[in-house]
């Protein structure tokens, strides 16, 4: 029985719990059931839940503030502000004539908290004394993993720093606080752009600065070889994605450089005379078997300097920075790559699968085969939308009570006030 009991429970948790990347999919307490918290995945007790609805009905009943809370586990990759927004113009929290609405968004996943403040509710609930109420009254509670403390503590100072206000509809008052509203997110928006253009400027500086650091360690080195494989580490386009602006003429100008040094005259180490680079059907010669396949493959790339005489000859190894190949386990060469890798059993959610990988040395034809365990499926516990079924959405109910505020909100409208804080 209590095995069944358990079953049952995982299966409707399923149903519960699960992303809500939409605002959309957000069950909206006004029109389910004239309530103000959303709770759909019971972050919240329903005694909690009971009691936010009794101050929030009575802050709009007695000072025409409307507020809405809403607690959620994850909105997936959504940024909690700019969710907390959309949401908040979506049902229209506060009246569209004063817009003097607030949403309240709890992120549990992304531990944060968001403040998104109408138009008119901003004037008073200012950016600041959000925050002020989140970092005094809220964190301290949710960093105990006390949500039911937090939430309420924060709600209590909202309605202690709204009651007793009025938001007159279409007033001068409310026309100057959007300009001035408008002009400070132009000073912000100023400010930032000017912060990136410094920190933009400064990282590429840095860049090249690291750049004319390699190129002194490289002037200073005699062997064309060494020079060669210094730079070619700011031969890639790596650099060029890091430093987009500067490093894409470094990047072709470290080419050109790792040309130059490859090709660049050698003298013989024992003689110290004058060698000259082989063509590809010359170098052969001097090549073993294992490196000529390792060429084959364009796992490593061999140039041979040989004096006139040939009496005396270097080779040189180049390898590119990406291929399948690694070295042969028994030859050593580096002409071993992954044949296949391929199911030869399929799991099931009831027991585990099988795997094989073929591995195969064109140098030697060592040929190697790998077995893995493959895990059994696992069952989502996610449902489209993190929608509830019908009947057990009682995240948002207040025992049955209807709260005041009718069906819907009232239409106020939302432009990014507020803030936002993590814990």
């Amino acid at each position: 029985m209590k095995k069944l009991v358990f079953v049952i429970t995982l299966f409707y948790a399923g149903f519960l719990f699960g992303q809500y990347e939409t605002v959309e999919a957000v069950p909206n307490p006004k029109t389910e059931n004239g309530s103000y918290v959303s709770n759909p995945d019971f972050i919240l007790d329903q005694t909690t839940v009971d009691q936010l609805n009794e101050i929030l009905s009575d802050l709009e009943e007695k000072d025409l503030f409307q507020v809405a809370v809403v607690c959620l586990r994850s909105i997936g990759d959504n940024v909690p502000k700019d969710f907390s927004t959309e949401l908040a113009t979506n049902w229209g929290v506060g009246e569209k004539t004063r817009d003097n609405g607030l949403l309240v968004l709890l992120v549990l996943d992304q531990r944060r908290i968001e403040f998104e403040t109408g138009y008119g509710t901003e004037s008073i609930l200012t950016d600041v004394l959000t925050q002020q109420i989140q970092q005094e009254y809220m964190l301290p509670y949710f960093k105990q993993n006390n949500y039911d403390a937090g939430i309420l503590a924060g709600i209590k100072a909202v309605r202690d720093a709204l009651q007793g206000k009025v938001l007159e509809e279409n007033t001068q008052v409310a026309s100057d606080f959007s300009i001035e509203n408008a002009q400070e997110y132009d000073r912000r928006r100023k400010d930032q752009e000017r912060k990136f253009l410094i920190v933009f400027v400064s990282w590429h500086l840095l860049g090249v600065a690291l750049y004319l650091i390699v190129l002194l360690v490289v002037r200073y080195q005699q062997d064309p070889y060494k020079k060669y494989n210094i730079i070619k580490n700011f031969g890639l386009w790596f650099w060029a994605i890091l430093f987009p602006l500067t490093h894409i003429f470094l990047v072709l100008l470290s080419k050109k450089l790792m040309t130059r040094y490859r090709n660049l005259v050698r003298f013989s180490g024992r003689t110290n005379r004058i060698m000259h680079k082989l063509t590809e059907a010359e170098e052969n010669e001097f090549l073993s078997m294992g490196q000529q396949a390792e060429e084959i493959v364009k796992s490593v790339d061999y140039d041979v300097w040989v004096t006139d005489e040939k009496d005396d000859y270097c080779i040189l190894s180049y390898r590119p920075l990406l291929t399948k190949y690694t070295s042969c386990p028994k030859c050593k060469y580096r002409t071993y790559h992954k044949e296949y890798d391929k199911i030869t059993v399929s799991p099931t959610y009831a027991s585990s699968g099988l795997g094989e990988k073929k591995y195969t040395c064109t140098n030697c034809q060592n040929v190697d085969h790998t077995k893995y365990t493959i895990p059994r499926l696992q069952r989502s516990s996610r449902t489209s939308g993190g929608r509830w079924i019908g009947g057990i959405g009682g995240g948002i109910s207040s025992g049955g009570r209807s709260w005041g505020g009718g069906g819907s909100f009232g239409g106020g409208s939302f432009g990014g006030g507020g803030s936002g804080s993590s814990w």
